[in-house]
């Protein structure tokens, strides 16, 4: 029986089979082969064709970008209070300044902390300059004025000698009477 089978994969018939197939395989391969190669060149003239369109095109013209920025603005103006409203006898025998005060920085962040951090030894130094005012000072209309200009050299000097910076930049006085 083997001898029958190998006599039929042999014969003329069997051979010429075997290699119709072998042909239908090779021209199957051949022609698969060859629609990716024509996709491939398709799409590498597409690719050609954008580039020389892009080519002739203008560069874009730049666009302003807004950056965020991280924090606040080291020239956006920051408050520190000093507290609720002081009152300060004045050397005038029954007289008293009720004020209020706030300080102003524009140089961050980290000089409002050292503010925040020295808000007691600044507003004890508030009322005591508050205390040295005179009646007449006190009651002139530029009397708020010198007052705020009094503390604001006298705080930044107290500043400066403990961290060697000037942090303040104004002092503003919310609230001024006279009593």
């Amino acid at each position: 029986m083997v001898k029958k089978i190998l006599a039929a994969l042999t014969g003329p018939f069997a051979i010429a089979f075997g290699g119709t197939i072998c042909l239908l395989i090779g021209l199957a391969a051949g022609l698969f082969i060859a629609d990716k190669m024509e996709a491939a060149e398709q799409l590498r003239k597409k690719i050609e064709k954008q580039a020389a369109e892009d080519a002739l095109k203008p560069p874009p013209l730049p666009q302003l970008v807004r950056e965020e920025p991280d924090g606040p603005s080291p020239f956006e103006p920051l408050y520190v209070s000093l507290g609720d409203e002081m009152m300060s006898n004045l050397p005038a025998r029954g007289r008293a300044l009720l004020t209020d005060i706030a300080l102003m920085t524009q140089r961050g962040p980290l000089a409002e902390q050292m503010m925040k951090s020295e808000v007691m030894p600044l507003r004890a130094m508030a009322l005591s300059l508050i205390s040295e005012l005179s009646l007449d000072t006190a009651t002139s209309p530029d009397g708020s004025k010198i007052m705020a200009a009094r503390m604001l050299a006298a705080m930044n000097v107290y500043l400066r000698g403990r961290y060697n910076i000037t942090p303040i930049d104004a002092v503003l006085v919310k609230s001024f009477y006279v009593q």
